[in-house]
């Protein structure tokens, strides 16, 4: 429909509107004696009922305030520690989590806090900022300055390389996660106390992913403390860096050897840390994944735990981005389409891997067990290491071919992408379907699918299988030929018969190869 309507003015654009305005709005609730309420005050009332057990307080309206009443509360806030009542209350919007949500619990509050309060929020952010790398374990990678999530993930990725073979070392990994976590963080525990509220981070304020990045660094302490005792047992290749936990704000992977005694241990540790803060792991979506370890071994650890056993490949959430899969239809995609910008990541990685960077966890790690005092660009690597890891060590050949300009960034101990990008780009060699997205007024999607295409890099079910995803190669479409790019675009009957409606639809005069 919108091809041929699009965003006119019409009866389709406006019943749109109408759609997405139904959306914004909660219709029902279903509690959790199975009741429903339709009543928009008592949707108002369950939603204050349940944040006001959370969080202890609610919410008032502000008045409004002009310019100069805020530069006077901002300086009086720094200057001698006080802030008026209603510059700290919020308005809070609820966002569900899924597109069915029905419990009051399937919504996520965002504070919308005053201009005053975000103003010195931000800047306590900004002076926060600075010094949080060095007052917080390399075990964290959100809200860091300098940390990148990609890092911890290709080390995750890593450890659990091997995990589905049979044999090896007995390991054990637990992914944890949080419930409600920003709204369960007990401030004194904290021991700053910046609210009313007895317990909870705002959402939306801007000083909040830093203050439980503190919060989750007391794990990271507890742990080391436990592992000092000889009775646990590292998991495999964690010993040299001491590693026993990734987190992934409000997400935690453990690691241990697959001991009981190791896994009791480390639960126990885990168990502090939540009485203590306040926090509370949600049961339901925590899994223990199992390595080297025959049936029995396993159904004895679901049974220590409590948790399902994970699954290969597994998914890591984040709130700061939902960054998934470590062996998925779309990871493969991406690093098939996006070859030249992986090219230039891993380049950086071996930049790093040069100068050692030591604030970087998956740095130390590789250099310990990987180059174990080698120069990386001499090093040998061995044919069972991990695919990222080759794939870094291909970029050297090509880096060696602009070794002035990677000598000038070594020296700098700084990658800069651009420069990179534009010494291995050969721009006389030009592609003859360039000129198909220059000034292209298709959409973004469209040009993107066209560009995956040209590169031969489209997840079809030929090329998926050939990565073992799938065992089906057959075309989901027509049910007669192997689903390659050649025949879903060129050959497929099925296809060329909607797209000769397509373009009848639209009023548009053309007519596909034979």
């Amino acid at each position: 429909m919108s091809l041929q309507t699009g965003d006119e003015n019409n009866v389709y654009f406006h019943a749109y509107l109408k759609s997405r305005g139904n959306n914004k709005s909660i219709q029902f609730l279903q509690r959790d004696d199975v009741s429903i309420l339709t009543n928009q005050k008592d949707i108002e009332t369950e939603f204050l009922s349940l944040y006001r057990n959370l969080m202890g307080t609610a919410t008032q309206r502000t008045t409004h305030i002009d310019i100069d009443a805020m530069r006077r509360a901002i300086e009086e806030f720094f200057s001698q520690g006080r802030i008026l009542r209603n510059f700290i209350r919020t308005s809070v919007t609820l966002i569900p989590k899924t597109s069915e949500a029905k419990h009051s619990r399937d919504y996520r509050p965002i504070a919308g806090c005053s201009t005053v309060y975000k103003i010195i929020s931000k800047i306590m952010t900004k002076r926060l900022g600075t010094v949080l790398p060095s007052i917080v374990s390399l075990n964290q990678s959100a809200f860091i300055p300098g940390q990148v999530i990609h890092n911890h993930i290709m080390l995750a990725y890593e450890l659990l390389k091997g995990y589905t073979r049979k044999g090896g070392p007995l390991r054990c990994m637990l992914q944890l996660d949080l419930q409600k976590a920003y709204d369960m963080v007990d401030w004194n525990a904290l021991e700053t106390v910046l609210h009313e509220a007895r317990r909870g981070l705002r959402q939306g304020d801007p000083i909040s992913p830093l203050l439980f990045v503190i919060m989750m660094d007391y794990l990271d302490r507890l742990l080391r403390r436990m592992y000092t005792d000889p009775a646990f047992k590292f998991h495999s290749k964690c010993e040299k860096v001491g590693l026993t936990n990734l987190t992934f704000a409000d997400d935690i992977l453990l690691f241990c050897r697959g001991d009981a005694i190791s896994v009791q241990m480390l639960l126990k540790t885990v168990q502090t840390f939540f009485e203590s803060t306040g926090l509370v792991v949600n049961s339901k979506k925590c899994k223990v994944f199992c390595g080297g370890m025959d049936i029995m071994d396993k159904e004895q650890m679901i049974g220590t735990t409590g948790f399902i056993e994970g699954q290969l490949p597994m998914s890591i959430g984040c709130s700061v981005s939902q960054y998934h899969s470590l062996s998925s239809r779309k990871s493969i995609v991406c690093a098939g389409c996006l070859f030249g910008m992986v090219a230039l990541l891993l380049a950086e990685r071996a930049l790093w891997l040069r100068g050692l960077k030591t604030d970087n966890l998956w740095v130390k790690w590789i250099h310990m067990y990987y180059l174990k005092g080698c120069n990386v660009m001499e090093a040998k690597i061995s044919q069972n290491s991990s695919w990222v890891m080759k794939r870094i060590m291909d970029t050297r050949e090509e880096l060696q071919q602009h070794q002035q300009l990677w000598d000038r960034m070594l020296s700098q101990n700084r990658f800069k992408m651009k420069l990179m990008y534009a010494a291995m780009n050969d721009h006389e060699n030009l592609v003859d379907w360039r000129s198909i997205f220059h000034r292209y007024l298709a959409r973004p999607m469209a040009n993107f699918i066209t560009w995956m295409l040209c590169h031969e890099k489209l997840a079809t079910k030929d090329r998926l299988m050939r990565f073992k995803l799938i065992t089906d190669s057959v075309c989901s479409i027509c049910k007669t030929a192997d689903e390659t790019i050649a025949h879903l675009f060129f050959e497929c009957m099925e296809n060329k018969e909607v797209w000769c409606q397509v373009l009848q639809w639209i009023d548009k005069d053309h007519r596909p190869l034979p």
